[in-house]
């Protein structure tokens, strides 16, 4: 795995020298994407913080996730043949890299070097990915509130030391 990926600088460079990728802004409130149609996009957060929200069949609102600078997210986490709809909104002013999961082991026209270092970095962003996840499980695993704040606590510590 690669240590001290630096995603802003990488993206900046990336997205100016590689055909196969975009980098959009959206202010606060906007749509980032939607998980409607299966396009394999992969989304990697540059810069402010957004939410994964549902909306049930009767139209309530429901934040699943929270994403911070460098998260990474997109239709390939999640299974999208449900009956909810899901939408990452933008909650404050935020700069996303976009590109297609299909798209990471295919060079562009202009054979930019960014692929090979796109493929290093790939597994550890995932991981943190997967790591993320897994935290999550854990916590709403618990039993009690008793016991959910216990491991609330221990994250916490955890990430100060």
């Amino acid at each position: 795995m690669v240590n001290n990926f630096d995603v802003a600088d990488f993206a900046k460079e990336f997205n100016s020298s590689c055909s196969k990728t975009q980098i959009k802004e959206f202010n606060k409130g906007e749509t980032i994407t939607t998980y409607l149609v299966n396009r394999n996009q992969l989304c990697i957060l540059i810069s402010g913080t957004a939410d994964l929200v549902r909306y049930d069949i009767n139209g309530n609102k429901v934040v699943t996730e929270h994403f911070s600078k460098d998260a990474i997210f997109g239709e390939i986490f999640y299974d999208i043949n449900t009956n909810s709809e899901f939408i990452v909104e933008a909650k404050e002013k935020c700069t996303v890299l976009f590109f297609l999961y299909d798209d990471i082991n295919v060079k562009c026209k202009s054979n930019c070097s960014y692929h090979k270092i796109l493929v290093a970095s790939m597994p550890s962003l995932i991981i943190a990915k997967i790591m993320d996840l897994t935290s999550r499980v854990d916590l709403l695993s618990r039993r009690t509130t008793r016991d959910k704040l216990l491991r609330i606590f221990w994250i916490v510590v955890k990430k100060i030391w």
